[in-house]
């Protein structure tokens, strides 16, 4: 909706606090009966605001700070971990497969449904295949039940770190979910992401804005157009530049730190009056 204005904007978010007021009911009982001064508002797009500061853990790369922003703010940067339990590795047959000549393309799939990952699988492998690129599958556990590899060219699993896939590959194809683009980013690995909803639409626009991703709408989703795409992320020196430079400014950020370093800025405050 951005190309119709601010107007059609401030009507929508007027009527989603409208339709989510009553969400906060509950909390407004807890905070009368502690005596806490409240206004009821919208739990959801109002009250979720701290007065103690807000920390945006994302990278500047993908937007800086805002005049409009609740205040304080501050920008971490990315906080990464991409293990499913403390200490696990790679799978290592996605690690042997990877090391097999050409660099792959990784695709997470997510949690669509089963019908949808299938198509997803046959049009993002059949696009591979035309570019004779080896493609690497994290469809989760339910998906890994469902779906098997369709040739030698296509490597299936239920899941392996980003931090160790990611650097192996020449693409990666995702939903544009704000945790798989800062490992891609953080990778220095061009994305073609294939939005589906909520922040990944917006996630998409500010990657490809700066260069590091193309975007291709669900609806167009099809092999042509995905080895048409992955034909000018791994073709242009323009996309591998930025990827890498991107990299370069996310590897120097510390999310985990930077945010740890803000809470103890609070603590160390006098405490401030509740204001709601």
């Amino acid at each position: 909706m951005r190309f119709l204005g601010p107007i059609p904007q401030r009507l929508m978010f007027r009527a989603m606090k409208a339709v989510t007021k009553s969400w906060g009911a509950g909390v407004d009982r807890i905070r009368q009966r502690e005596g806490l001064k409240f206004a009821s508002r919208c739990v959801v797009l109002d009250d979720m605001f701290s007065p103690y500061g807000i920390l945006g853990w994302f990278s500047g790369i993908l937007g800086e700070r805002q005049p409009d922003w609740p205040a304080p703010n501050r920008i971490t940067g990315f906080a990464f971990y991409d293990r499913h339990t403390p200490g696990a590795d790679a799978d290592t047959g996605a690690g042997r497969f990877c090391s097999r000549g050409r660099p792959s393309g990784g695709v997470y799939a997510g949690v669509l449904r089963s019908g949808r990952r299938r198509r997803l699988l046959r049009a993002e492998s059949r696009g591979c295949s035309q570019e004779w690129l080896p493609s690497v599958f994290l469809v989760g556990d339910q998906g890994r039940k469902d779906t098997a590899s369709a040739d030698d060219g296509v490597f299936v699993t239920a899941y392996a770190p980003y931090s160790e896939l990611f650097p192996r590959c020449a693409a990666v194809v995702h939903q544009g979910g704000i945790g798989t683009l800062a490992c891609a980013l953080h990778a220095g690995v061009p994305s073609l992401i294939v939005p589906l909803g909520l922040d990944q639409p917006d996630n998409a626009f500010r990657a490809e804005r700066i260069s590091v991703a193309r975007v291709l709408p669900r609806r167009r989703y099809n092999a042509a157009r995905t080895a048409s795409h992955l034909r000018a992320l791994l073709d242009s020196p323009r996309y591998a530049a930025r990827a890498h430079a991107a990299a370069e400014r996310v590897r120097r950020e510390n999310g985990v730190e930077n945010a740890c370093d803000a809470i103890e800025e609070v603590l160390r405050q006098p405490a401030l009056d509740s204001r709601g």
